[in-house]
This record gives C-alpha cells, structure tokens and sequence, in this order.
C-alpha cells in the first residue's frame, strides 16, 4: 500500500471439468503432477540413453515387477467427464523389447470418505497394439475403451459401477499381469488427446 500498489481480488477456486487435452509427461512430469510411482525395477523420468522420442527425455522404465508403477498423480482432482464425451484418450509413445509382454494403463479416482474406495479404469497394453521390436511406436486409447476393474484399500474390491470420471485422482502405468524382470520399456509425449494421424517412427533399434 505505501508504494501504491493494488493487489488482485482474489477469487475462489472454482472446479470446473477438463475442456481441452493436456500432458503429462514431455521431458519431464508436467505441472499440476507429482511422481507417485511405486515397486522395483528401474525408473528414470530423464533418460537419456534410447533415444528420446521428442526433446532431451524420456522415461525408461527396466525390469519392473508385477505391480510396480510409474505413477503422476494430480495435484488438484480432474475432472475428465467432458473429455470423455468428446472422444478423448490416452496417446503415447512407447518402445518395448520383449515380446509377448503387457502392462496396464489406468485411472484411479479419488476416495472421497471413508464409504468411498480409489476406484480403478484400466486399459491392457499388448502387443496387439504394437509390436515391441525396440522401434518407436505410437498408441491411443479412447477414454471410453477403459474398463473398471475394481479397487485396492488395504484388500481387493470387484468392481461395483463406481468409478468416477469427474473425480480423478491418479494416472498410472503398471506391471499388472506379472513381473517384466526381463524387459525394457521406454516412454514419451503421454498426454489426454483426441486421436489423430501420427507418423510411426522408425529409428534403428536402440533397446
């Protein structure tokens, strides 16, 4: 006040759904994200070694065991309802170099009492998507291709129809359908996207 200075009103946080696609990861977790990965194998957000797709970065992740994951979890609940609707998806880059290997992709909403459970949406990544020949390749998966699976709270719950598109909590890539002690996978570019024409990349191996 005494250099004549006025402060902005301030205005109250008003939760609105998602209208627009975003990042998550391009070169580093994006903002509004913390890391919240868990399990054993190695994981590296800032690799340099296989080639990053995009930029200076990629994630690599080696030899996981069943369960672990890479996790960004929101800093403020998303609301991905709307996005839904639209015909929005998962889209990332990804490069694998053992075949035959699978991992999950999934949404876990927020608990919102202690009636409520992190509800998950998930999507099984195989090699019917991409063949993981160590190339650079290219996946988007629609929103409305995610299938709730049930939850975890200190115990397994089936699935009940709960899950919550307008209260997300976590999105997270994991080792589900068993250990990958013997693979190596990288990622880049993962973001909420409609589809669209992507040119598949076709570097020389690296993995």
């Amino acid at each position: 006040e005494s250099m004549g200075l006025q402060a902005p009103p301030q205005l109250p946080d008003v939760f609105a759904p998602d209208s627009a696609g975003f990042f998550l990861y391009r070169d580093f977790i994006e903002s509004g994200l913390l890391e919240s990965s868990y399990g054993s194998g190695t994981l590296d957000y800032y690799d340099q070694t296989n080639s990053p797709l995009e930029g200076n970065y990629a994630i690599r992740w080696d030899g996981p065991g069943q369960y672990s994951s890479i996790g960004f979890a929101f800093r403020q609940t998303r609301d991905l309802s709307v996005l839904r609707a639209q015909g929005y998806g998962v889209g990332f880059w990804v490069k694998g170099n053992s075949p035959g290997a699978s991992f999950d992709i999934r949404f876990i909403d927020t608990k919102t009492g202690a009636n409520d459970l992190p509800w998950r949406m998930r999507f099984t990544v195989s090699e019917t998507q991409a063949p993981w020949d160590g190339r650079w390749r290219h996946i988007h998966v629609p929103l409305t291709a995610f299938q709730e699976h049930g939850a975890w709270d200190n115990g397994w719950f089936n699935p009940q129809g709960k899950f919550d598109w307008k209260s997300i909590a976590r999105f997270e890539i994991v080792a589900e359908h068993g250990g990958l002690e013997s693979a190596r996978f990288s990622f880049d570019q993962i973001q909420i996207s409609l589809p669209q024409a992507v040119a598949v990349r076709q570097p020389s191996p690296t993995l």
